[in-house]
């Protein structure tokens, strides 16, 4: 296969060294000039724990004008609000039934169905932390899988995908089969729902944003809202990495209005402590965006919730507030601080929340 990976942030570099460890065809688009420049001339660098490898893969700020053998795989590692129009400028430079794979957080299958035929598209939800430390240099910075799946019924094109990461002498990124898509990708749905906006707000990394116990509160009250969607939407949410239980972290009516705790709650924060204590060196996505000067993708994370909340009539106030800062916070009307993340803590008492 020839495979284009749209996309070189943190986790569009570590899915390009895993391929290229495999010995895939793989070449980079980016649309950062500077980033193109330096894997074409330096290599591209993925750090893994201490180990640094080098890996020479072609890598253009756009797509070739000279005629290229077209692409029969492509990977989207943008974010979600770039990854509809990023598929559509690489159409052309596809073969007719390429596989389309989209890595990108958020109900992104769901859109591309109105680019190509659903039966074309691959879903990854990716379990593993990344990130960019400068042009042509990223770092895996948590372990993890990437889980494939497809909302249609035809796998063929999944178990293909997942047979480019059969190398085992390859201890960078495995991949993992579901035939429940909506359900993993709904659950890490809820996940980036809190980690990602919460880490934006904060301004810091997450290991330092779960240290605190009312960013935990509030990452816990954003997840039940997200699972009352999901469930609202008939999806059966999967364990997030096989292991934590999106139903069970769901705050019930009574941990809702507890204000003196219970064991129930003390099991859910530490939980959180745990996810905080692996990925403790990610950062928000979000946050890098805003600090580059491009959009947010909140409003299709924290904002989908919102969106469909209301179309079942069912008040989603903790994803309308991650929604509205993170909007203040790219126009510049706030600055992301924990003090700013305390702020939001304690409008909660106007939304409903003790």
């Amino acid at each position: 296969m020839r495979v284009v990976i749209i996309g070189c942030g943190g986790v569009g570099g570590v899915t390009a060294g895993r391929l290229k460890s495999a010995n895939a065809d793989v070449s980079v688009i980016t649309k950062n000039p500077r980033i193109a420049d330096a894997i074409q001339q330096n290599g591209l660098q993925v750090q893994v724990g201490e180990e640094k490898t080098l890996y020479q893969i072609p890598a253009y700020a756009t797509f070739p004008e000279k005629k290229i053998v077209p692409f029969d795989t492509c990977f989207l590692t943008v974010p979600p609000n770039f990854a509809a129009d990023a598929l559509k400028n690489a159409l052309p430079y596809l073969t007719p039934d390429a596989t389309i794979v989209n890595l990108s957080n958020g109900l992104v299958e769901e859109r591309l169905q109105h680019v190509v035929d659903v039966d074309r598209i691959v879903g990854g939800v990716v379990g593993f932390g990344a990130r960019m430390m400068g042009p042509g240099k990223v770092v895996q910075t948590a372990t993890g899988e990437i889980t494939f799946g497809s909302l249609g019924e035809d796998y063929t094109k999944r178990d293909k995908v997942i047979a480019l990461f059969e190398d085992d002498a390859v201890k960078m990124v495995n991949a993992l089969a579901t035939d429940n898509l909506r359900g993993v990708r709904w659950s890490k749905l809820a996940i980036n729902c809190a980690v990602s906006s919460l880490g934006t707000v904060g301004g810091e990394r997450l290991g330092v944003v779960l240290r605190s116990r009312n960013a935990r509160r509030m990452a816990l009250e954003i997840m039940t809202e997200v699972v009352k969607v999901a469930n609202l939407s008939g999806v059966d949410l999967e364990k997030v990495s096989g292991t934590l239980n999106l139903n069970w972290i769901a705050l019930t009516e009574p941990e809702v209005r507890s204000s003196t705790g219970s064991a129930g709650l003390l099991a859910k924060h530490t939980v959180l402590l745990v996810v905080g204590s692996k990925f403790r060196k990610m950062r928000s996505s979000m946050l890098a965006s805003i600090e580059r000067g491009r959009f947010p993708s909140v409003d299709f994370l924290n904002g989908e919730i919102v969106e469909r909340g209301e179309e079942y009539g069912f008040a989603t106030p903790m994803n309308k507030l991650m929604l509205d800062t993170v909007h203040q916070l790219a126009s510049g009307d706030e600055r992301p601080s924990m003090d700013l993340l305390a702020e939001c803590f304690q409008k909660r008492k106007s939304l409903g929340f003790i």
